[in-house]
């Protein structure tokens, strides 16, 4: 009888730690969401700027605002940068810091007076534009102190690209 009450025990004992060791299975579900993000912006102006007549040296600051909007769905920093001139026969302006012999500056402000930040050296545009906002620029050419070459007064063209990353 003994034996039988501590096999019964043992049986118990064991019959418990193995159970307390078994657990129900649980579910559950975990919602995962992509939103895929887009950079994207639009620009409007005044159309081309076409500067005709100009001296040397002279600066000229487009008539009407430039607005980049931020037509993504985050925020955008926006950067601008320009080429050097195309046309002009043989004798091409370069895009500098400062105007020099056959080297021109371009600067962007917030307003046709200024202050004035060269393209070249500050690229920024603007940073964090919320999605859906604006931007609204001026932009200022500053002519080269002086030409030379083939074709150095013949029409010059440049390209402004805006970035956003």
């Amino acid at each position: 009888m003994k034996r039988t009450g501590i096999i019964l025990s043992i049986l118990f004992i064991l019959g418990v730690t193995l159970g307390a060791g078994i657990a129900r299975a649980d579910t559950t579900t975990i919602t995962i969401t992509v939103t895929i993000q887009s950079l994207s912006i639009s620009v409007t102006t005044g159309g081309t700027w076409t500067i005709s007549t100009p001296q040397a040296t002279s600066a000229t600051v487009t008539s009407s605002v430039i607005t980049v909007q931020n037509t993504g769905n985050m925020s955008a920093n926006l950067a601008l940068s320009v080429t050097d001139t195309t046309g002009g026969g043989a004798t091409l302006w370069t895009a500098g810091s400062a105007v020099n012999s056959n080297t021109f500056t371009l600067s962007q402000g917030a307003s046709s007076s200024g202050p004035w930040s060269n393209i070249v050296t500050v690229p920024s545009l603007a940073t964090g534009l919320a999605a859906g906002a604006t931007k609204d620029f001026y932009l200022q050419l500053q002519l080269p102190s002086s030409v030379s070459g083939t074709g150095a007064h013949a029409a010059h063209t440049l390209t402004v690209t805006i970035t956003s990353s």
